[in-house]
């Protein structure tokens, strides 16, 4: 019979779900990646060189990988929090400082997209090890909160322009953004530290509550953010009330190990009083969450403001209402498109994770696992120079294209690529398939397997 977690695995579990969280400072840097390029005078091709570096720091991801065989979880993981300090802080702190070059810029910023990579080296081996036969759930789980990273970021800022007396409001918004992504990693990792460690499986009956109730509240997070991010003002919802709401639900997960952990502990007094043994595992396996990178729609919401007023359909006075009305509006197309581009930049995400592990095995799962993830700035750094060369080209030697046509090729392309993508995944699907096939059948002529 498989082990069922304890309250401490689903600690565990809970503080994967933080640390995805705040794991990805990169995610908000469309926000603010306007006023930068202003700053320091860069063009769109540096500028996009600055958002493949991110992605540059994954090619030594594979230190973390090394790291984690030989020194504990929490030390990995505070590691990758440092890097991160260091990257955005000393931007943060020279950011108007002249003296801070581009190749500075690029050098820190690959600093802290290497912190990621050890961040959710931790989150993945966590996991793995303390879900053993849940291992695919808990992932997924785990990383559909990654793509929370960029609103909860915006909710950060919108936190700090409320303040009265607060500090950052002389700020630039450039500077406030780099300095939530170098503090709250270092924060949150702290706090989930205790968390981080990889626990003995328990033994006692499986029940799906724990993940049950994991994906209710995965799903009523998600929607929290997305009627916040294009729904709160249609709604009657104010900023402060939808800040405060997606703070609870964050906090919600928290009371699945607390409320197992009193299970456990009533059980051992009824097992004293009774002298009888009554072990509480109430956990177990769940379906997939495949909503997971639609959050990311909040990190150009003020950018999609303008869209919205010139794409709504107004009619007299009021905005045409009904299923006509609403395919005629452009930021329909814009929320819709870019909640399937997450939903399937969120779904190969969790696959590749699980991926791995069944390839290679859970040995050395974050070397191999960081390794394969090399390949990622390599699309970044073809594709990312080849959109600002395109925008480049647009603009006719300014420094600011307006209209269709600045992206317009960008994304064909960007299409054209994902078909080719989806081609190969489907010829590769074919092909592992019969192999498959063809190693079962000495299976069942009663031959032994490997």
């Amino acid at each position: 019979m498989p082990s069922s977690p304890t309250s401490v695995h689903w600690l565990s579990l809970v503080g994967s779900v933080w640390l995805q969280t705040i794991n990805g400072p990169n995610s908000d840097f469309p926000v603010y990646s306007s006023e930068l390029k202003t700053v320091k005078g860069i063009s769109q091709v540096q500028l996009n060189f600055l958002a493949f570096a991110s992605d540059a720091g994954k090619l030594f991801g594979w230190f973390a990988g090394v790291a984690a065989l030989y020194v504990p979880l929490w030390l990995v993981a505070v590691v990758g929090a440092a890097f991160g300090l260091v990257g955005y802080g000393v931007q943060f702190l020279f950011l108007d400082s002249p003296r801070l070059a581009y190749w500075h810029l690029f050098a820190l910023t690959s600093l802290a997209g290497n912190g990621i990579c050890w961040i959710n080296t931790v989150c993945y081996l966590l996991c793995i090890n303390n879900f053993p036969s849940d291992s695919r759930v808990a992932v997924s789980l785990a990383t559909s909160y990654l793509g929370l990273s960029a609103k909860f970021y915006t909710t950060m800022e919108d936190t700090l322009k409320g303040l009265r007396y607060s500090q950052a409001k002389k700020y630039s918004q450039a500077k406030k953004y780099l300095l939530l992504n170098a503090v709250v990693p270092m924060l949150v990792t702290l706090l989930v530290v205790p968390s981080l460690r990889v626990v003995k499986p328990g033994s006692g009956k499986r029940t799906d509550f724990g993940f049950f109730a994991m994906f209710a509240i995965t799903l009523a997070t998600g929607a929290c953010a997305v009627v916040g991010s294009i729904g709160s003002k249609s709604l009657g919802v104010s900023s402060k009330e939808h800040l405060i709401s997606l703070y609870v639900m964050l906090a919600v997960p928290i009371l699945i190990p607390v409320a197992l952990r009193v299970r456990e502990s009533m059980a051992k007094i009824r097992a004293a009083a009774n002298k009888r043994v009554h072990r509480v595992h109430d956990l177990g396996e769940n379906g997939m969450c495949w909503l997971n990178k639609e959050i990311e729609v909040a990190t150009n919401v003020k950018e999609e403001e303008e869209v919205k007023e010139a794409g709504s359909v107004e009619h007299g006075g009021q905005e045409e209402l009904g299923g006509l009305g609403l395919l005629r509006r452009l930021d329909f197309w814009m929320y819709t498109s870019t909640a399937v581009i997450g939903t399937c930049t969120g779904a190969i995400t969790s696959v590749a994770v699980s991926a791995t592990s069944e390839l290679f095995g859970t040995k050395n799962f974050g070397v191999n696992h960081n390794v394969l993830v090399a390949n990622i700035p390599v699309g970044s750094l073809c594709f990312g120079y080849l959109a600002g060369f395109l925008y480049q080209r647009e603009a006719r030697g300014g420094n600011r294209c307006v209209g269709a046509a600045c992206y317009r090729d960008t994304f064909l392309l960007w299409g054209l690529t994902c078909a080719v993508g989806t081609a190969l995944c489907a010829a590769l699907y074919a092909r592992s398939g019969k192999r498959s096939g063809a190693n079962k059948g000495p299976e069942v002529s009663g031959s032994a397997g490997v």
